[in-house]
């Protein structure tokens, strides 16, 4: 009995021996850190997981190849939005294309230097041309005070006199107009400076037409009048003369003010 004691106690000293070396070899080893939940997650509850995921859908009525390839149409959804955004961009590009093109052949082609130039001849061409109508259309009227039957005279008619008021306004508005453009040519400057000069154009340009234009209608219903009545004589041709003149100048004219209008608008746009 003495004997088994001895070792029981030999056993219990051994035993207590193990564990404060085991405690003391714990306190000297770190921790070690807690495993992440993916690190704890086995394979094969991973498997399990998505077979019951699989199983679930399936119970539920979602079609899981569908589901899974969701992810994939995400992914390339932004490829095709960006060659829809390409193909747009490159069909904006040919629509400005088209614009231009169309813009270049509704101007011919031609630069806008050349352009101006060319205007600038043809307004003056038009200047040129009213001055001489108006000038031939007053001396006309002036003259015509004698010849006839009866020895008739245009001063006594307001239609005749309105036509030559209108004709002696209209040449020296023109002669104005050339002169500006003799200034210009000479020494570069404006006599009336833009864009007011060109405002000042347009405006007159509209008057002095419609101004012609009234006073050629009224002297040649006048005059069809006396024509219906007394019949064609010397005095009835020179009222029919000096009228088609100034009609001739309205058509110089108002083709004159249209490229006013374009100065005018080309400047405010």
């Amino acid at each position: 009995m003495l004997e088994r004691e001895a070792s029981e106690a030999a056993g219990e000293s051994e035993n207590t021996t193990l564990a404060l070396a085991l405690a003391e070899t714990e306190k000297a080893q770190p921790p070690t850190p807690p495993k992440s939940a993916e690190a704890v997650e086995s394979p094969i509850g991973s498997r399990q997981k998505e077979s019951a995921l699989t199983i679930a859908k399936l119970l539920s009525g979602e079609d899981p190849a569908a589901t899974e390839t969701k992810p994939v149409l995400e992914k390339t959804t932004p490829a095709a939005t960006t060659t829809t955004t390409t193909a747009s961009v490159g069909g904006g590009g040919g629509g400005g294309g088209g614009g231009v093109r169309s813009k270049r052949w509704l101007l011919g082609g031609v630069p806008e230097k050349v352009r101006r130039s060319e205007l600038r001849r043809a307004e003056l061409g038009f200047r040129v041309s009213a001055a001489v109508f108006c000038l031939v259309s007053l001396s006309v009227m002036a003259a015509d005070t004698t010849p006839g039957w009866s020895g008739d005279s245009f001063r006594r008619y307001n239609e005749y006199r309105y036509t030559l008021a209108a004709s002696v306004l209209a040449f020296t508005y023109s002669g104005f107009q050339l002169v500006m453009e003799v200034h210009h040519f000479v020494t570069g400057k404006r006599i009336i400076r833009d864009p007011l000069g060109k405002y000042f154009n347009l405006a007159m340009d509209q008057i002095l037409a419609y101004l012609l234009l009234s006073a050629s209608s009224a002297a040649l219903s006048r005059n069809d009048v006396w024509v219906s009545r007394f019949g064609v004589d010397q005095f009835a041709k020179l009222i029919n003369a000096s009228a088609s003149m100034a009609f001739l100048a309205f058509v110089a004219l108002g083709l004159s003010s249209i490229i006013s209008a374009y100065y005018v608008f080309s400047t405010v746009f």
